[in-house]
């Protein structure tokens, strides 16, 4: 009895830490490779449609690991609690999915990250503004918001938000 038990656990320590090596980072990865595309293409005045697609893509291919991530922890939980809890997080993160389509009002993000984001989409490129500031600023993640703003437009720009919160509790999770 108590091989098998040292055998399940260790089974699970080494899929969890295989889960933690590969599918976390991998998803770091990616979005760290888009957002130096991002700069690039912007750097060197090529910002184009092509890049509202490879944000589309981006943002699928999250929400696919995610849901195959979903589909895995379901079939792994056979305990009623553990599929209840699991049912409850999901639930959550479909109610906070609808505030995508709501309006933008936070502070931060109508006063500079999507003006920031409009003047690289009007211009194919950086551009220093005197009236906001911050385009002096360091633009890594504003060029993801680029993305999504040239995708979709506010809408766009929040469900990258949005899947950097999903992408940050997956990875939580995993390394958990």
């Amino acid at each position: 009895m108590r091989k098998d038990w040292q055998k399940s656990l260790n089974g699970r320590v080494w899929s969890n830490l295989l889960s933690c090596l590969f599918f976390a980072p991998g998803l770091l990865v990616v979005w760290l490779v888009v957002g130096l595309m991002l700069e690039l293409a912007v750097i060197t005045g090529r910002f184009g449609s092509w890049t509202a697609v490879m944000m589309a893509g981006l943002i699928s291919l999250t929400l696919l690991i995610a849901v195959l991530s979903w589909a895995k922890l379901w079939r792994i939980s056979r305990q009623k609690l553990w599929r209840f809890k699991l049912g409850l997080l999901l639930v959550i993160w479909l109610v906070h999915s609808f505030q995508v389509l709501v309006p933008e009002t936070g502070f931060d993000a109508v006063w500079y990250h999507l003006p920031v984001a409009q003047q690289v989409i009007i211009n194919h490129g950086l551009v220093y503004d005197p009236l906001v500031y911050q385009t002096l600023n360091p633009l890594f993640s504003d060029l993801f918001f680029t993305g999504g703003l040239a995708l979709a437009g506010e809408v766009g720009a929040k469900l990258v938000a949005y899947s950097f919160g999903l992408l940050l509790m997956l990875s939580t999770w995993l390394i958990a």
